[in-house]
């Protein structure tokens, strides 16, 4: 097995860019890595999951967010993936009340970009169309009908895959898994 040694600031300001992007696995926190992009910047990322259906998130870009830094982030965003998900039994809980739970959850280990991003699908396409529905009450074919479907006619097939995959972290993947589109297509030059 081999043996990852933790990152050291000196090794992390030493690294240089290569012609791939590639990865520094820091020893001192399970699944933190450096990504190293050709472009020479740093960004700090956490992959969990299994190797099938593994996630990465991002932490900032080095020098922002310092070792020690990414490491808080790293240890705060493996304890809230310990936490029980929001309660989603209740009769109450609508979509805009759970994605504002799973804001709370998770933003603040996330990057700006990736909020800014995230906010956008959920602002734009999600909430207007079924922020008022019961949790309880959604269906697969009410996601597609509703929320994929509208996007999916005006062949916007990128941001449906982008929203499903926003929805994902709301709704269990089996809840979801009826609501299918068809693979983008290649952009065209």
């Amino acid at each position: 097995m081999k043996v990852v040694l933790p990152l050291t600031e000196l090794k992390i300001r030493n690294l240089k860019p290569k012609d791939r992007r590639y990865k520094i696995f820091d020893g001192g926190m399970s699944g933190l890595y450096l990504e190293t992009l050709p472009s020479g910047t740093k960004s700090w990322r956490i992959q969990h999951g299994s190797k099938k259906n593994e996630c990465r998130h991002s932490l900032g870009h080095w020098p922002d967010v310092s070792l020690k830094e990414a490491r808080d982030l790293a240890a705060d965003f493996r304890k809230r993936l310990k936490e029980p998900p929001p309660d989603i039994d209740k009769e109450d809980v609508t979509i805009a009340g759970l994605c504002g739970e799973w804001k709370a959850q998770f933003y603040p280990s996330m990057a700006r970009a990736t909020v800014i991003k995230r906010d956008m699908f959920f602002d734009r396409h999600i909430l207007p169309r079924i922020g008022h529905v019961p949790v309880n009450s959604v269906t697969p074919a009410m996601i597609y009908s509703v929320v994929l479907k509208p996007l999916e006619d005006e062949r916007l097939m990128e941001t449906a895959h982008r929203v499903k995959s926003s929805l994902s972290q709301l709704f269990p993947p089996v809840q979801l898994e009826t609501a299918r589109l068809p693979e983008p297509e290649p952009e065209l030059a």
